[in-house]
């Protein structure tokens, strides 16, 4: 009775055994790429933490294609997609063998069997189990001869390298095995004493991961290209083809990653947010080349054209007149402005443009010929909203309010031996409206921009004692256009022109005016035009 109760008794433990070893054992998995840990199941939950590729996480449950893992201390899930089982990562790195055995030949590694007849040296040995070789050692150490004890294959001596040769009679093939054996036993990494796998070694698992000890650092990887969908809605597929299948949707407006071009060049692979790649035809993404935030400067030299034209009821000289300068030109501004949202982006503008006229203009009366100079100062403020079309070129519609400030100031305005024509000394000012288009990508290297601002209504103030009238009434516009080069990253050849229209009614005569002129009503025009050329940098 006593012998099928021990039975039991060792079967019941060895079973307790076994579920203890596996209880213990959990299974783990590690990422094969960057990877987010979300709070729940979903790729909208929020992220605990980020993984970095080859890491290590215990598999506490599995819910659909999430699994719930715990890592660095903390629970999550992660995509299915996104890890692979720890043991048979371990699995096919051990089968994979980093250099050849001889140079010029395979690179495959068995379990069992007889080993490839190429191997020289130790790898000339055939390698068993493991649970062979430990048996095989038992059976040397006790030097049991019995019918049980396995057979072992002898192992090679550390520092000796036998050639296996399939005919008795050396050939040249087997001379050179023998050349090549000598070159490989010369490589620096010492050979394991144990006998086991050239290769294994007991350093820790991120070593032997890494390069061969001889391999150069892998350099630092650049940061990602990003592109902007431009189709309604896309779908990204496990191969460059429609009939691919499905990896991931994408929809207009949306960031990816972009990871490479296919040969023909009619797809392109993209990574989202998650860490899924997948391919997507070429023309449903474009490169708009727009940061989350970007500040920009420019400073401008030109010439300016500056022109007025004048007409009153009055009688004389100063009634009716035009006249015109040429004068020396100077702008300089500056921008910021953000990503708001997929295709929204606000920011501000600040813009100055000045000219000096000297002599500037020539006026005679009678006899006496003078010339009056001048300086022009014109400065506005911005604060706008731009839509992103997400095309290749970036082009952006902005709209923006501002305000601007003009100012005409004469040389020697109150010396009227000097001043002649009796010229006054002007502001302009008003709230403006208006819209600009930006092409940043017109081809590889240049852009274009267009802006259009309207003031209405505006103020005109002229100097105490030289008004043309009573009352007044103005609005003025200003347009440019601006044609960039990239000369270098992030700086800019600039070529721009602007044309600023300003017209002003007077109603009622000007009490004390000197102009003399006896209007009741009047109406001047104002008609200037920049040409410049400069530098920009953004940043």
């Amino acid at each position: 009775m006593r012998k099928p109760i021990l039975l039991t008794s060792l079967a019941c433990g060895l079973l307790a055994a076994t579920s203890l070893t596996g209880a213990a054992r959990a299974e783990e998995v590690r990422t094969t790429h960057t990877t987010k840990v979300m709070k729940r199941p979903g790729e909208q939950s929020p992220v605990v933490l980020r993984v970095s590729a080859g890491h290590q996480m215990e598999v506490l449950a599995e819910e659909g294609r999430w699994i719930k893992v715990r890592v660095e201390g903390r629970t999550g899930w992660v995509a299915r997609t996104q890890v692979e089982s720890s043991a048979e990562a371990r699995e096919v790195q051990r089968n994979t063998r980093r250099r050849p055995f001889v140079d010029g030949r395979s690179m495959r590694r068995g379990w069992s069997g007889d080993a490839p007849d190429d191997r020289i040296g130790a790898d000339a040995v055939s390698e068993d189990s493991a649970d062979d070789r430990s048996a095989g050692r038992d059976a040397r150490d006790s030097d049991d001869d019995g019918d049980d004890a396995r057979p072992m294959k002898k192992k090679a001596p550390a520092k000796k390298i036998k050639v296996r040769r399939d005919d008795e009679a050396a050939s040249d093939e087997a001379d050179d095995e023998v050349a090549s054996a000598k070159k490989a036993k010369s490589h620096k990494r010492p050979a394991r004493d144990d006998g086991d796998d050239a290769d294994a070694d007991d350093r820790p698992r991120a070593a032997r991961d890494g390069d061969d000890d001889d391999a150069p650092a892998e350099p630092a990887k650049p940061e990602k290209k990003m592109v902007t969908v431009v189709a309604d809605e896309a779908q990204a597929h496990a191969t460059p083809s429609k009939r691919g299948r499905a990896a991931f949707r994408v929809n207009k407006g949306d960031r990816v990653a972009f990871v490479e071009t296919s040969d023909d060049g009619k797809w392109v692979q993209v990574e989202n947010d998650d860490g899924d790649s997948g391919w997507i035809r070429a023309r449903d993404v474009a490169d708009d080349g727009h940061k989350a935030r970007e500040i920009s400067l420019d400073a401008r030299v030109g010439f300016a054209s500056i022109g007025e034209s004048f007409q009153s009821n009055g009688t004389g000289s100063l009634a009716n007149y035009k006249m015109g300068s040429a004068a020396f030109a100077l702008g300089v501004g500056g921008g910021a402005d953000w990503r708001w949202g997929q295709s929204l982006r606000v920011g501000g503008e600040l813009g100055y443009v000045g000219a000096k006229a000297t002599p500037g203009v020539r006026y005679k009366d009678g006899t006496t010929a003078t010339d009056i100079g001048f300086t022009t100062h014109d400065v506005d403020v911005r604060a706008k909203v731009g839509y992103d079309l997400h095309r290749a070129s970036g082009a952006l519609v902005w709209g923006h309010l501002g305000y601007h400030y003009g100012a005409f100031t004469v040389d020697n305005v109150g010396d009227l031996t000097k001043n002649l024509a009796k010229v006054p000394s002007e502001t302009l000012t008003g709230p403006t409206i208006g819209a600009a288009f930006d092409l940043p990508k017109l081809t590889d290297k240049l852009g274009a921009r267009a802006t259009a601002d309207l003031l209405y209504p505006g103020t005109r103030t002229q100097t105490k004692g030289l008004e043309d009238g009573a009352a007044s009434k103005t609005m003025a516009a200003f347009m440019t256009a601006t044609l960039s080069y990239a000369w270098k990253d992030e700086w800019t050849f600039d070529a721009g022109y602007r044309l600023a229209w300003a017209s002003t009614n007077w109603a009622g005569a000007a009490t004390g005016s000197q102009r003399g002129n006896g209007a009741t009503t009047a109406q001047r025009t104002d008609l200037t035009h920049v040409l410049s050329v400069g530098i920009a940098k953004s940043f």
